[in-house]
């Protein structure tokens, strides 16, 4: 098994990768809005496996599988069925207005996965991740070398028939290759703090990866249908982009006021990662231009998210309790405080729990 590192620094939570994750989210929106080549080689290879990577790299080591169960159906299961609900109602009352709407459009979204398409087109995401955290909790304490041949078994699978594996209820057979993603950032976890220069090495990884996505001829990366790009190229060039990402945003300099609209805005990602699809949904029956639907899928689920953070329904659509962001502001704050006098230039900042 990964042991976990030695020197485990500090746990609270880093304005870095938060603005890290809301860049992410904003790029999978722009993806969504206009999807096409360009988005395909450019964003579709890196933008969803990094959020399979920050899961790795935030890893708590040794925690109860029930325990972690119990704690991803909180942050996950619950916002899930929580937009199922509110997209469902959206989805039925558009449809309504042209006649079209039935209770059986909505066998495909309640399928999950590759079948859950429009407004319900990211919620494969979420479910995935939840299962690719399941299957790791089971098996990270069996030897470091059984957990590789199970992701690599897992992208074998994907290449073979990744239609398949995405094709099952919820997606649940793309959680055995995503687990590569997991072991990555779990990796990353173990080595950063051995690393002389991070910055770098992050600045590095991500210019090698942008060398190989203009250079190397390879198919397309898109996980929720089970594309993980050219054998062996597409999870290598998405893992070198993502950790090099990672330790960049860990040391990107962050002004106060910024650091804590990123935070603001990171809380409540999961929620714009469900919501923006039913925006772009609605503004696409009506025609309306790109550019305003992207504006729209932006600000609007952003928006929305952060007011339900004062509300009790944040729990249940947010996945956090009401004033969360509050709470995760203060501490990151103090987080910096605490970097800025106590750690010597050059150091690592550690590790952060998102």
């Amino acid at each position: 098994m990964i042991q976990p590192r030695s020197s485990r620094v500090s746990l609270k939570r880093s304005a870095g990768i938060d603005a890290l994750r809301v860049a992410s989210i904003a790029s999978v929106i722009f993806a969504h809005v206009y999807t096409g080549p360009l988005t395909h080689q450019w964003i579709y290879a890196w933008h969803v496996p990094l959020f399979f990577i920050l899961t790795g790299y935030f890893w708590t080591p040794g925690r109860a599988w029930v325990s972690d169960i119990r704690i991803r159906a909180r942050s996950l299961v619950v916002p899930y069925a929580g937009w199922f609900v509110v997209v469902s109602a959206v989805f039925l009352a558009i449809t309504a207005l042209s006649g079209r709407a039935t209770l059986n459009s909505l066998l495909p979204a309640l399928m999950g996965g590759s079948h859950a398409q429009g407004p319900f087109g990211t919620f494969w995401f979420v479910s995935v991740l939840f299962f690719t955290v399941v299957l790791y909790r089971a098996i990270e304490r069996v030897p470091n070398s059984l957990q590789i041949v199970v992701a690599i078994g897992g992208l074998g699978l994907a290449y073979f028939d990744g239609e398949f594996l995405a094709g099952m209820p919820f997606g649940i057979g793309l959680a055995v290759p995503c687990l590569a993603f997991v072991l990555a950032g779990r990796l990353l976890q173990v080595i950063e703090p051995r690393l002389t220069n991070p910055l770098v090495i992050g600045i590095l990884l991500v210019f090698s990866a942008g060398v190989a996505i203009a250079s190397i001829p390879q198919q397309f990366v898109d996980l929720k249908v089970g594309l993980f790009g050219t054998p062996g190229v597409g999870v290598a060039i998405a893992v070198a982009a993502g950790t090099g990402m990672i330790l960049i945003a860990r040391r990107f300099p962050l002004g106060t006021h910024v650091s804590k609209l990123a935070i603001r805005l990171g809380v409540v990602g999961i929620a714009v990662v469900l919501a923006h699809p039913v925006v772009i949904w609605a503004f696409r029956t009506h025609d309306v231009m790109p550019k305003w639907t992207l504006l729209a899928a932006v600000v609007l689920p952003w928006t929305v998210a952060m007011l339900l953070t004062l509300t009790p329904l944040s729990a249940l659509l947010v996945g956090t309790k009401k004033d969360a962001s509050r709470r995760a502001r203060k501490s990151a704050a103090s987080e910096h405080f605490r970097e800025q006098y106590t750690t010597s230039p050059g150091k690592s900042s550690g590790n952060a729990s998102h």
